[in-house]
């Protein structure tokens, strides 16, 4: 039995409010029933909104039950409202369930009984009623909050419904532009969304496809994409259900350590971190000298060793495992913390981070040594960056340049030698700042791998007009193809 209810029963005849109030007692208990008697009663009882269910007759001296059920659901739209009169007809119960009435009982001895059902009947739809709006309240909101692109697309390619992420994620500025589209006037590439639809009706189902789309304004993003096919009775296309994640930030992302790693590939060496280069047999084919001293083992003894060798067993099948993707897919990472023995068998704790280098079938690994500093775990970029502050922290003058003697980038020492701005430098030669005319071209032995590096002692002009008398090395940087990337010049007042 439903208990704790409120009942406003809305009726001017004494004996049939008293009749009706003796029954719903005898069928409910700790029930509370609000008299209403006249329209300041009812002015009342709706002002407190105190109430679970309304129980009105039709006809009443001051209105009547139709007025009474607009009142009631003007005031509270979910509030279930039956009419008990006897002196209604099929008109009126037409004309009161299009107003929104729950239930109709005839008002006669042999329907009180019904009234009590006809009151549980209506207090269980109105609760079911509630509990369907709050679930989609709840999915409307999960639908639009929720921080990725949802839609629902025909099987004619028709969009018919996206959320508000998946609206700016295309680029639209409302909801009902969306309908103004199908969903191919979003993919740049027309034969590669035909092949994703072929593996979507061929599997049912795509998860984590990155693709190209194009948005309104002709902008390109990537995005990551899970879709499904809903079929009708018929085994027939419904529609496709699918969520976009925009993940173009992450691939330029990707991008740019790709670009970074080409540009510090071969001076590694300079990052402080021990670094080895595998192949796809994961035997080691390059080392710095970092991971020599970590490792125990010379250049010459380590170039061909399984790298599996320095692992524990236990570790060894999760390594090639986690690695085999590198070499296959030529993307992603992996961030590793395990254990590795050297030469002595000394135990070494150590961070690995592994991320294929796209031009070649190789992989490049990165170990920080955390034994005994126990420092903060740093990426593959971080490292890259540490060479980056040692060039601008370094006292020395540095700079580097290109194959023609261009200056690319300087630090703050250089800038403080020669009194002139980063914007100027930038825009110079080093032979516009030495006087020695030899000294570019025999930068071409650098060039040519005829040396690796080369001094000379040359008179530095400032930009005062000065001269200072300077010790200037310079070393090559080649790339993985071994053409010269960039020259490092190091300046040393004499």
């Amino acid at each position: 039995m439903t208990q704790g209810i409120k009942i406003m029963i809305v009726d001017d005849n004494p004996d049939d409010r008293s009749l009706a109030i003796r029954e719903l007692e005898r069928n409910f208990k700790d029930i509370e029933i609000i008299e209403v008697v006249d329209a300041d009663d009812l002015k009342k009882a709706l002002k407190g909104d105190n109430y679970d269910l309304v129980i009105t007759d039709y006809r009443i001296r001051w209105t009547n039950g139709i007025k009474v059920l607009k009142k009631v659901k003007k005031q509270n739209p979910e509030c279930p409202v039956i009419m008990f009169t006897g002196t209604g007809n099929e008109e009126v119960a037409v004309q009161a369930m299009k107003s929104g009435l729950d239930d109709y009982v005839v008002k006669s001895p042999k329907h009180f009984i019904r009234l009590s059902a006809s009151v549980h009947s209506a207090l269980e739809n109105a609760r079911l009623r509630y509990e369907k709006k709050m679930l989609q309240e709840m999915y409307n909101r999960l639908f639009e909050r929720v921080p990725v692109g949802l839609y629902s697309v025909d099987a004619d390619g028709r969009i018919f419904a996206a959320n508000r992420t998946m609206i700016e994620l295309l680029g639209l500025d409302s909801k009902d532009e969306i309908h103004d589209h199908k969903a191919k006037d979003f993919y740049p590439d027309d034969e590669l969304r035909k092949q994703v639809l072929e593996r979507l009706k061929e599997k049912g189902v795509i998860k984590g496809y990155e693709i190209r789309l194009r948005k309104k304004d002709g902008e390109y993003i990537w995005v990551k994409e899970n879709a499904y096919l809903t079929h009708d009775e018929n085994g027939d296309i419904r529609y496709i259900e699918g969520s976009m994640e925009d993940i173009t930030a992450v691939k330029e992302y990707e991008k740019k350590i790709i670009e970074n790693e080409k540009r510090y590939r071969n001076i590694f060496e300079s990052t402080g971190t021990a670094m080895v280069i595998l192949n796809r047999e994961m035997e080691i084919s390059m080392v710095n000298k970092e991971a020599e001293k970590l490792l125990g083992y010379p250049d010459h003894e380590l170039q061909g060793e399984h790298f599996t060798k320095f692992m524990f067993k236990e570790n060894t099948d999760e390594i090639i495992q986690s690695m085999n993707p590198l070499f296959q897919d030529k993307k992603g990472r992996i961030d590793i913390l395990l254990e590795l023995q050297n030469r002595y068998h000394d135990v070494r704790e150590v961070f690995l981070t592994a991320s294929p280098m796209t031009e070649s079938n190789l992989v490049l690994v990165s170990m920080i040594d955390i034994t005994q500093q126990k420092k903060n775990l740093v990426t593959m970029e971080e490292a890259q960056e540490m060479f980056l502050v040692a060039f601008e922290s370094n006292p020395l003058g540095m700079l580097l340049m290109n194959s023609d003697c261009g200056i690319t980038e300087v630090n703050g020492a250089m800038l403080e030698l020669t009194g002139y701005s980063e914007k100027e430098l930038l825009s110079m030669k080093l032979s516009d700042l030495i006087n020695n005319d030899g000294f570019c071209s025999r930068l071409e032995e650098i060039t040519d791998e005829q040396q690796e590096d080369i001094s000379i002692d040359a008179s530095l002009t400032l930009r005062d007009g000065s001269s200072l008398r300077t010790s200037i090395k310079a070393v090559g940087v080649r790339r993985p193809d071994g053409s010269l990337n960039s020259i490092i010049v190091h300046v040393k007042k004499m």
